[in-house]
């Protein structure tokens, strides 16, 4: 057993001179002078006092040179320690963070947002990959930026984006994974394909091509309560405080607008973003983070949506030019 009491103190300064000059080997300086002055005595020369000068001077710097090389030794351990683990850290917060991935989300969505698009290319590779459930929710971008005065969209016999919800609100009865082959086909087609899905007639082609039935798109519209079902989801979230899509829902009913990405992220780093998004439910006071877009970044973007751009045939309110 080791008594922490009598444990070894460091080396003082003192300490270190008194060795120099009291060499604690048994005999030190009668080993190391001795035969330098009897040779000096026995054949005087240049040459061996030359030579006993060194053996002098090399007997006394090897105790500091010892000390030096002992210190960096050590020293360069505790560096090599301390860097273990701050790399150690991180990586296990990251575990911690990949064990705290939820495994069912809310998604509100609107077809006609090339965002929410990219985003749900981006959480269906996260799913494929973890198993995620997804509930796909609506949201009315043409409702929420309604000028005053103007018919909502459900007081139209079609609406853009409104009348393509009411689809996926329809299939969404009967059938998640229907809504979601829906969504996904119908935004492939604006945002990748520049079609026009946003137009009853190509609505029903989507639907064909999905193996579903394309009178389905007349049913959703002769069928008022269509309009409920997305209301519905679009006033939840608004009173929430939501304004745009993509909106995330967690299973504890906190909400985070984003993440706005294109083009979306796959394989590793559709990961490495959800495990970021996934961070910030650690803050829940943390409202926003956002990167400036410099004119490079529009470029990006108007390349990135060029389909959508296209295919449209409505102005983006906050940005024409997007």
């Amino acid at each position: 057993m080791i008594d922490p009491d009598r444990s070894p103190k460091p080396a003082s300064r003192r300490g270190i001179r008194r060795a120099v000059a009291l060499p604690s080997e048994h005999g030190g300086w009668g080993l190391t002078i001795e035969p330098a002055l009897l040779g000096l005595i026995v054949a005087p020369s240049g040459s061996g006092a030359a030579l006993g000068l060194a053996a002098f001077v090399t007997f006394l710097v090897r105790a500091p040179v010892k000390v030096w090389l002992v210190d960096r030794v050590r020293h360069r351990r505790r560096r090599d320690r301390a860097r273990r683990g701050r790399i150690d850290q991180p990586l296990a917060s990251m575990s911690t963070m990949t064990d705290a991935r939820p495994t069912r989300i809310g998604f509100h969505f609107d077809v006609m947002c090339p965002w929410a698009y990219q985003t749900s290319v981006w959480i269906r590779d996260v799913r494929d990959q973890t198993g995620l459930e997804i509930d796909w929710r609506f949201f009315s971008l043409e409702e929420i930026n309604r000028d005053e005065g103007k018919k909502h969209p459900w007081e139209r016999p079609w609406s853009y984006g409104w009348g393509m919800l009411r689809v996926a609100a329809l299939l969404r009865r009967s059938s998640m994974d229907d809504c979601d082959r829906f969504y996904e086909a119908a935004g492939r087609a604006l945002h990748v394909d520049g079609r026009k899905p946003h137009r009853p007639e190509v609505a029903a082609e989507l639907l064909a091509e999905i193996g579903l039935d394309p009178t389905l798109v007349d049913v959703a519209i002769g069928d008022e309560t269509t309009n409920a079902d997305v209301k519905v989801d679009h006033d939840e979230v608004v009173g929430r405080g939501g304004f745009g899509v993509p909106t995330l829902v967690f299973e504890d009913d906190s909400h985070i607008y984003g993440p706005v990405i294109t083009p979306a992220p796959t394989g590793e780093d559709a990961l490495a973003l959800w495990d970021l998004v996934c961070a910030t439910r650690r803050f829940p006071y943390l409202y926003e983070l956002k990167r400036p877009k410099t004119p490079s970044d529009l470029a990006h973007i108007g390349e990135q949506f060029a389909p959508y751009l296209a295919a449209r045939d409505w102005e983006t309110r906050v940005k024409p030019a997007l």
